[in-house]
């Protein structure tokens, strides 16, 4: 029977749109129902591909899926912002850390001091764990018991900072004062443990000072009772606290520290010591602990007393030719008579000093440090000698490579300073406690 032409038709959905399979069987592009057909009657079979959509799901259990997630999201993000949360408070990040740990300080300088009764205090002043979205920062001061490390006390400044730049000194009555950037002077109170600002009225009667500091820092040497200052003002000023004194400019000073008449002339005898210096005129000499005495009243200017073996020129000032007629000395005639020098000693005759440094001295005892040989990796010694027949207490090898002076001897033990550290020793040179502001 012959063929005839008609539209194929889906007999799922009438569609006539069909992709032919192979000869005489089709698939519907619009419900996918297979067909073919039949070469005698035309007729169409077909079967169907259901592709019915996955079952509902169940109204409740699509409700718990959408709180699970809701409440996943919501915990990883309070995870995320919680440390923050719980550190803020009005004035910035507080004593909380990331680990929940007590905050630490962040920039710090490490001193120490006794108590009227004698008990030994570690002191840590400076920056403490900041909020860095702030430009200044408040600093602190802290107190620690230096047998326990316990914290004393912890006084918030009345100043903020960018940063942090801080140091002690003891002057000869015993005030422990504090710099802070090169512009703010505190003294600490040793009984109460508690840091004052020096106070405008305390220069009333020095016009220089008035204008207030650009820079102060201190004199040169331990020993000095002096802060070198420069003024609001542009000047250049020598400023002695004790005394309630300024001196303008380096010349007026000199002559301040050489003059007799400034030095009260019923000025005690005072006994100190310093090592010598190694002079260009005589390298072969060796270093030497020099125990003098000097007659002046603490707190006045006065030269420093420069020992070392050097050539003493008898002839006065000009021009000359040819040999100048010299005498070997350890100390100049001029600088004996500038510095109030009354005499002087080898105090440790015979011994080896590399790099010496005297840390602190009293009536009892002298502590220094010095290196056992000249190498330039050699560690730092402590020593500690009897002050009047310079029996050696005690000498322990350190692992820093320098010193600090300003060593405070105590009636049971000694404060050192030991790089950014600050260590306590027992009077049998035995180390009791260190701290550090990162401890």
């Amino acid at each position: 029977m012959a063929k005839q032409i008609k539209a194929i038709k889906c007999p799922q959905c009438g569609s006539v749109k069909a992709t032919e399979l192979k000869p005489d069987f089709y698939r519907c592009n619009s419900c996918g129902t297979d067909f073919f057909l039949d070469n005698d009657d035309i007729n169409i079979n077909h079967h169907y591909r259901h592709t019915a959509p996955p079952p509902a799901m169940n109204p409740d259990r699509a409700k718990k899926i959408v709180l699970t997630v809701v409440f996943a999201f919501t915990g990883f993000m309070l995870l995320m912002l919680l440390p923050r949360m719980c550190s803020r408070q009005k004035n910035g990040y507080t004593a909380q850390s990331a680990s929940g740990s007590k905050q630490q300080w962040t920039d710090a300088e490490v001193f120490y001091l006794e108590k009227p009764d004698g008990k030994p205090v570690y002191v840590i002043a400076g920056l403490r764990e900041r909020n860095y979205t702030e430009k200044e920062h408040p600093l602190y001061i802290g107190f620690y018991d230096a047998l326990t490390k316990k914290e004393i006390k912890l006084t918030e400044l009345p100043l903020k900072a960018d940063r942090f730049d801080g140091k002690f000194k003891y002057f000869s009555n015993g005030t422990l004062y504090f710099i802070i950037n090169s512009k703010r002077l505190f003294t600490i109170d040793r009984q109460l443990l508690t840091a004052a600002e020096v106070q405008p009225d305390t220069y009333k009667d020095l016009p220089d000072l008035q204008p207030g500091f650009a820079k102060i820092e201190y004199g040169y040497d331990m020993e000095d009772d002096f802060f070198k200052v420069m003024s609001n003002a542009g000047k250049e000023l020598y400023y002695y606290p004790i005394i309630s004194k300024t001196y303008e400019g380096y010349d007026e000073h000199i002559k301040a520290e050489r003059a007799d008449h400034l030095m009260p002339p019923n000025s005690p005898v005072i006994t100190r010591f310093v090592f010598s210096s190694q002079n260009s005129d005589f390298k072969e000499e060796k270093i030497q602990l020099v125990k003098y005495r000097q007659q002046m009243t603490p707190g006045y200017p006065i030269d420093r007393a420069l020992f070392g073996w050097q050539k003493d020129y008898q002839v006065g000032s000009g021009i000359y030719v040819g040999d100048i007629p010299y005498k070997k000395v350890f100390i100049g005639s001029s600088w004996k008579k500038w510095a109030r020098v009354q005499d002087y000693q080898d105090f440790t005759p015979g011994r080896l000093y590399f790099s010496p440094q005297v840390l602190g001295y009293n009536a009892n005892a002298v502590l220094i440090s010095f290196k056992a040989t000249p190498a330039e990796d050699e560690k730092q010694s402590l020593q500690a000698m009897d002050a009047q027949s310079g029996k050696i207490l005690w000498t322990i090898q350190t692992t820093e490579s320098y010193a600090q002076d300003n060593a405070l001897i105590l009636k049971d033990g000694y404060f050192i300073k030991l790089g950014s550290k600050a260590v306590l020793y027992g009077a049998d040179g035995k180390q009791v406690s260190e701290m550090s502001y990162r401890d």
